[in-house]
């Protein structure tokens, strides 16, 4: 009996996961743990219904309006629809005024960023959701590109492959999604 109580005095839990980890299903039961145990088979054979969540900050979708216009928006301002499509960083500015918030380091990270993504969605239709990595031009460290969007250091060795790509950018954007259009729900 004793050690059930230690036990329950000491778990640690993590309050309102906004993202559920399937490592935590086993403190639900074993029905919640055999549920997650299925869920990694399923990806494992369905890999196309599987993305990587990047720990990059903030979230971006991006792509061209009805208008079109290139917009960028955060996934709060997408969700509110067509006429919050940030059309520059400016856009962000007046947005975030207006809520009575101020990001400035953001909006200098937007600026640079803006052309690139304008210039790799090309001709696309739709929009692409992905995480900000990086929003300058990054110095390789003791021969690594290190940069911390949110939460993970990455460090990238500059002559890698990745790190090849990654030389001589303004910034960097780890896309997972994809919307065929502003009412269409996302795919990997």
């Amino acid at each position: 009996m004793r050690i059930v109580e230690l036990l329950n005095e000491s778990l640690l839990l993590e309050a309102d996961a906004r993202t559920p980890h399937p490592e935590d299903s086993v403190l639900s039961g074993v029905s919640s743990a055999r549920d997650a145990v299925d869920s990694m088979y399923h990806v494992i054979d369905n890999p196309e219904t599987l993305t990587i969540k990047w720990d990059g900050f903030p979230a971006l979708i991006f792509g061209y309006n009805d208008k079109g216009q290139f917009t960028v928006s955060d996934k709060y301002m997408f969700d509110k629809g067509t006429e919050y499509l940030g059309t520059s960083p400016k856009f962000w500015q007046e947005y975030d005024a207006s809520r009575g918030k101020s990001r400035p380091d953001l909006y200098g990270r937007l600026n640079s960023i803006w052309n690139g993504l304008k210039d790799a969605v090309g001709g696309n239709k739709g929009f692409f959701w992905g995480d900000l990595m990086w929003g300058e031009q990054l110095k390789p460290v003791n021969g690594k590109f290190v940069f911390k969007p949110n939460t993970v250091t990455y460090a990238v060795p500059a002559t890698s492959e990745l790190g090849n790509m990654i030389a001589g950018t303004s910034g960097g954007v780890a896309v997972h999604q994809y919307f065929a259009d502003i009412s269409s729900p996302p795919v990997p």
